[in-house]
């Protein structure tokens, strides 16, 4: 694979909140001609096809993350379940030539599908940290971080580490643990109350691995 030094970022906007992007002059100026310019790059599938084609010249990878709000692909905050939309917009970027595809928006993790070719999509990894804590709509923050494994013989593989920002009470400081360990006593800061919700919300993304046919990364043992 490449240096990291090769790696190929781009951002495009696609919408902005509270406000439709062509309505305000604040999204535009006008350069020395007196042609108008964008100040903003808005997403469009084109543009998004053409940066996939430049990166893949660049890199051995491409990656896309992307935010499936509903003004796109009809994604729905604070659900557990893609919708069709959303999965047929996100493999369309696969069809673009991305070899992942993760998808943001939800703040829950809805699991994802292995393709052809080691390529994947994400519909949502959920929450690594979030600041929308509105209860009793949003309590906890778990998600999970994926694991991508390339052999020496570029075969693909991918996992689930199931994980949570979890408040120490005591110390008013915030830790990102594996939730996995929970299961054996691990973390004894954790209140009991926590714990149980914590463990509830392992089970869900547990069954939502199931259903997707995805794996769970094993924890190893110098984690805890």
């Amino acid at each position: 694979t490449r240096r990291s030094s090769d790696l190929f970022p781009s951002h495009d906007t696609r919408f902005l909140n509270g406000t439709e992007e062509n309505t305000k002059n604040i999204y535009k100026r006008d350069d020395a001609s007196g042609e108008t310019a964008k100040l903003i790059s808005f997403y469009e599938q084109a543009s998004a096809k053409e940066t996939i084609d430049l990166a893949k010249k660049k890199s051995d990878f491409v990656i896309v993350a992307i935010h499936c709000a509903d003004k796109l692909c009809n994604a729905e905050e604070l659900s557990r379940e893609s919708t069709r939309d959303q999965r047929r917009f996100l493999r369309s970027l696969i069809d673009d030539g991305a070899d992942l595809v993760i998808g943001g928006h939800p703040h829950y993790f809805q699991g994802g599908e292995t393709l052809d070719q080691g390529k994947a999509v994400v519909y949502s990894l959920g929450n690594f940290y979030s600041t929308m804590h509105n209860p009793p709509q949003y309590t906890i923050d778990c998600g999970c971080v994926m694991i991508v494994s390339i052999d020496g013989f570029e075969n693909i593989s991918y996992s689930f580490m199931p994980v949570a920002t979890v408040l120490h009470e005591i110390e008013e400081l915030l830790y990102v643990i594996p939730l996995a360990p929970l299961e054996g006593g691990a973390y004894s800061w954790v209140t009991q109350t926590q714990r149980e919700a914590l463990l509830g919300e392992l089970q869900k993304i547990r069954k939502t691995l199931q259903d997707c046919n995805l794996s769970e990364e094993q924890i190893p043992i110098q984690f805890l």
